[in-house]
């Protein structure tokens, strides 16, 4: 047993969890007025993205329940008085509250990871290629999960660190979920950077616009790094059997939804930017202009010299093999945004 016991531990965990709860419950409001309002109206039932928003609210009810059940092992500890006291009560794993607090986490995860795996495969163009690995690992991990429940239930062990029968499914859950995290992120992000490099290559960014695909990119590989790290963080103190895993696998619930829900917002923000901008680059479009300049009579002679500027657009190749049409160059950076952008 450490100097951090199991007391201290908990009671860190209980105010890490709060003070991660008001931040998400403050993001679950502007993601909620993301998915049903634009900027000036309330959407309609077609234009709401129904799967995101019932994961939002799975991911809320899954925080709600974390909270509620952190409420119940303190009160069974503190204000109960249990035989043994604060200590003994903490150690019983095996009770229904403790359960369906690890329940809790692990579906959260679960279901955080689910979501990373859709918006590989929507990038991708729904193919399964791309995500084959990703899915195995989320099946993997998903039978770890269940396994991680059923024995902690069953078990007799009087610490969730100390437990050596659930410990391989718990760090094979978890690595499992750092692995897969990593892997589709980067999956996720390799095709947003190659379209920034080729639109750079091309003059999208200059004259005091902002490179909307560098914004997509750094805003899924935020979000992904604030998750990823959490979870490698609780895979570690779950390895090396610390009673900081109770502090950190707390704070990891509302930190996939406050993760999930920042891609949310954000690419509300960047999309009706964006389609601002793109409108006022359409009409202040001028493809041909005729200009005729007249000039004064000289010694008797009258010199009409006509001077035409003619502008272009120019075709490229905004993703290897994607044929850009000329009228469209200047929306389709916009256009990729807003398909990779709506699925987020």
């Amino acid at each position: 047993m450490t100097s951090f016991g199991i007391v201290q531990a908990r009671l860190c965990a209980f105010f890490t969890e709060s003070v991660f709860l008001g931040v998400y419950l403050v993001t679950l409001f502007y993601t909620l007025e993301a998915l049903t309002t634009t900027r000036s109206k309330w959407r309609r039932f077609s234009e709401i993205n129904y799967p995101m928003a019932i994961v939002v609210l799975i991911m809320f009810y899954n925080t709600a329940m974390n909270s509620v059940t952190s409420l119940v092992i303190f009160w069974r500890a503190f204000v109960l008085d249990p035989p043994g006291g604060a200590m003994i009560s903490f150690e019983q794993i095996t009770n229904w509250a403790v359960v369906m607090k690890t329940a809790v986490l692990v579906f959260q995860s679960t279901a955080g990871d689910g979501m990373l795996i859709y918006r590989c495969w929507i990038l991708y163009h729904r193919s399964l290629l791309p995500v084959a690995f990703s899915i195995v690992l989320w099946l993997g991990g998903t039978a770890c999960s269940i396994a991680v429940i059923f024995f902690e239930s069953t078990s007799k062990t009087h610490a969730l660190v100390d437990s050596t029968v659930f410990y391989p499914f718990s760090v094979a859950f978890w690595a499992s979920t750092v692995v897969l995290n990593i892997i589709t992120t980067t999956l996720i992000i390799l095709p947003v950077w190659r379209a920034v490099h080729a639109s750079e290559n091309f003059g999208f960014g200059q004259y005091g616009h902002k490179n909307r695909l560098k914004l997509i990119m750094h805003i899924i590989l935020e979000s992904g790094l604030l998750y990823t790290t959490v979870a490698f963080m609780t895979f570690v103190t779950y390895t090396v059997k610390h009673n900081s895993l109770y502090v950190i696998s707390c704070a990891l619930v509302p930190i996939t939804g406050i993760a999930f829900n920042l891609i949310i917002i954000r690419t509300s923000v960047a999309a009706e930017t964006a389609t601002l901008t793109t409108l006022n680059d359409h009409s202040t479009r001028q493809p041909f202009k005729l200009t005729t300049l007249h000039k004064k009579r000289m010694n008797n002679a009258e010199d009409n010299h006509v001077q035409i500027l003619v502008t272009k657009d120019t075709t490229h190749d905004l993703y290897p093999g994607t044929r850009v049409d000329p009228i469209k160059s200047s929306s389709q950076e916009f256009k990729t945004r807003t398909e990779l952008g709506s699925e987020l």
